[in-house]
């Protein structure tokens, strides 16, 4: 979507979200399998795992905070300021998601904001046009 809009805005967005695919799941192996496998074994390294697994997670997070911001601002060049509700909760949702991970209560409502927001966005999209909405011109009758 950001790259029919803009292309540097596209390849922004591209990059960041790239960005936190790698780390997220860089997060998501150590904490999630590598810390399991050390509780059970019983190792007592856990701290250090978590400790490099938030490490990872937090690049992760704020690419996509970054790329969430991008994307929004690809859209409102599209669509006009009719974006703002949504991105604005979108990126609420992102920090959200930042601060707590998908953990009841937090992350939860992070994951709810971020899927609120986008759908908002993508509502106040005119579908019909590509140009972006200060570049359209009123049609007199």
């Amino acid at each position: 979507m950001a790259r029919a809009g803009d292309p540097v805005y596209g390849r922004i967005t591209a990059v960041l979200g790239y960005v936190f695919a790698c780390f997220y799941s860089a997060l998501d192996i150590l904490a999630g399998i590598a810390a399991g496998a050390l509780k059970h074994d019983r190792e007592g390294g856990l701290a250090t795992v978590f400790r490099y697994a938030g490490d990872l997670g937090d690049i992760g997070s704020v690419a996509y905070v970054g790329a969430t911001a991008a994307a929004a601002g690809c859209l409102l060049r599209i669509a006009g300021p009719r974006v703002l509700v949504g991105a604005a909760v979108a990126l609420g949702g992102a920090f959200g998601f930042m601060q707590n991970h998908v953990y009841w209560p937090g992350g939860v409502l992070s994951m709810v904001a971020i899927a609120a927001g986008w759908a908002l966005m993508l509502l106040a999209q005119r579908p019909s046009s590509s140009r972006p909405w200060y570049t359209r011109t009123q049609s007199t009758r």
